[in-house]
């Protein structure tokens, strides 16, 4: 509403001389009143956020640590011994050129078997050929490098996850597992509200030294008028 503000300009003239600062020299916390920011928690309603985070982060850990319970380990783990016993040597160290080259000996043969044989017209002969030739085209076109690249992926992912020829996966979960029951062991303790809290903690206290700063400076520092009393001094003097 409205409101008035009655100046008294002795106390003024004094108060500049006492090198009081601008803001309780001129009254302006009728204007804003900075004591009003220590309750920045309540006016911004900052405590119910806070409260409302810790619920939200409590029922995240409650749904998380369900899951425990439900981890089917002993099936999983079964699964993976089962594909540790799977023997891939053969396919790694398939050599799929062999496959050309025995393309390439069944169409000599068949050129020569063709060529002693009696009676076979020459356009039976040559049809016969073209199919050879065109299953050689397609070896070396597609089936061969798609066949060495798969090779090569999967010897790559057998050196990585495995011993060359086999995997082992049975290892890989059982160490997956260990890291997992430890993720929860360590979410079942305060350690994650701890920091929540910590973390708040330190963030709130930053905030409220920060205004008790700045109501100090305003009340004694920003814009302090003892130059004005030179000033006047001066002036007086002068006169």
């Amino acid at each position: 509403g409205d409101f008035k503000v009655d100046f008294d300009l002795a106390k003024i003239i004094s108060d500049i001389h006492s090198n009081t600062a601008i803001y309780p020299l001129l009254q302006l916390h009728f204007i804003f009143d900075i004591e009003n920011l220590t309750d920045w928690r309540e006016t911004y309603k900052i405590d119910p956020l806070i409260e409302d985070a810790r619920t939200q982060i409590n029922t995240f850990m409650e749904e998380l640590l369900t899951i425990k319970d439900n981890l089917n380990e002993e099936n999983i783990t079964f699964a993976a011994g089962e594909i540790d016993k799977i023997e891939l040597e053969p396919v790694v160290d398939l050599n799929i050129t062999e496959v050309g080259d025995d393309i390439e000996l069944l169409r000599t043969t068949m050129e020569t078997v063709l060529g002693a044989a009696p009676g076979v017209p020459e356009d039976v002969k040559n049809e016969m050929l073209k199919y050879i030739d065109e299953i050689q085209e397609e070896f070396d076109g597609g089936l061969e490098p798609s066949v060495s690249n798969v090779q090569q992926s999967l010897s790559d992912i057998l050196q990585l996850y495995g011993n060359g020829s086999h995997f082992k996966m049975e290892e890989t979960v059982n160490e997956t597992f260990v890291l997992i029951y430890g993720a929860f062991d360590y979410f079942e303790t305060p350690a994650v509200m701890s920091f929540f809290n910590t973390s708040v903690d330190t963030l709130t206290k930053v905030v409220d030294d920060y205004v008790a700063h700045a109501i100090d400076a305003a009340n004694n520092h920003i814009g302090n008028t003892g130059p004005l009393s030179n000033i006047y001094n001066a002036t007086y003097t002068d006169i």
